[in-house]
């Protein structure tokens, strides 16, 4: 009985020690890269260290930044002022660090999985990137008809309905890449009539509630965007997100630079529209 209290004690002794040294390691990482990306194999190595889930050990989380006052735009936060962020928006550090990521590279258009208050931020943004330009910015894709009908609302009351399109797509079990996976119902037809211009970059925010389904969007879609099209993969520090990027590194065609620690965790690559060695970011 006296040894093994011994070893409860140890064992929970070693747990402790094992996540103090991860989150220590995880809030040093974060001060000296900043915005930079960290590279997938640290975060991994640190997930082993902890023993948990990433997402549960993040300082930074603690106080995920969800009011819309201080998005640093002028022209989005009047735009957002109204609207209620939640744990499943994308957090304002993250859509700050976004804007400005748009207004660096530019874009031809935006590709977004999973709609929300997001798609009316970067409409927004776009259209004032490309002044006096008028065709659509913005594709964004939605599993909830619901909360796809909602967003053509917003984007009509604030008067950027014809710059973006909200496509419903439901998921449905399908194969892609060897995996029968749920994802989002995509076939070549529909994608061909909604992509008018290939867009260059992609938010993978969505779907949600089903295990793996992040991972048939780049896929799904690599024919269909400019090559080597920039992606971010937003909850990049939770497990499940980790365990997507790791299967995307298997894909030739799939580049993953890092994990931005910034708001719920950005994970961030390009994707080639062919098989080959991609370029460094």
């Amino acid at each position: 009985m006296f040894l093994s209290r011994l070893d409860g004690k140890f064992l929970m002794s070693e747990r402790w020690i094992r996540t103090l040294s991860a989150k220590c390691l995880l809030r040093a990482l974060h001060l000296v890269a900043g915005e930079h990306p960290v590279p997938l194999l640290f975060i991994s190595y640190l997930r082993w260290i902890a023993g948990k889930e990433i997402a549960k050990l993040c300082d930074f989380q603690d106080s995920l930044i969800l009011d819309g006052s201080l998005v640093e735009d002028d022209n989005v936060r009047r735009l957002v002022a109204g609207y209620k962020f939640s744990l499943w928006s994308l957090d304002v550090s993250t859509i700050n660090f976004l804007i400005k990521s748009l207004r660096e590279l530019k874009p031809t258009a935006i590709l977004e999985f999973g709609s929300g208050i997001s798609t009316i931020c970067f409409t927004r943004i776009m259209v004032d990137l490309h002044q006096g330009t008028n065709r659509v910015f913005v594709y964004s894709i939605e599993q909830d008809e619901e909360v796809a009908f909602l967003v053509r609302e917003r984007l009509r009351e604030a008067g950027l309905d014809r710059f973006a399109r909200v496509l419903h797509a439901p998921l449905i079990e399908q194969a892609i890449e060897g995996k029968n996976i749920p994802c989002y119902s995509l076939p070549p037809d529909k994608l061909s009539s909604l992509l008018t211009v290939k867009p260059n970059f992609i938010i993978v925010d969505g779907p949600s509630g089903k295990k793996g389904a992040r991972f048939g969007t780049l896929p799904l879609v690599r024919e269909y965007v400019q090559d080597q099209a920039i992606f971010f993969l937003d909850d990049g520090l939770r497990d499940e997100e980790l365990a997507v990027a790791q299967q995307w590194t298997k894909l030739t065609y799939i580049h993953v630079r890092g994990v931005h620690l910034l708001g719920k965790g950005l994970i961030s690559g390009r994707v080639s529209i062919s098989d080959g060695t991609l370029p460094n970011c």
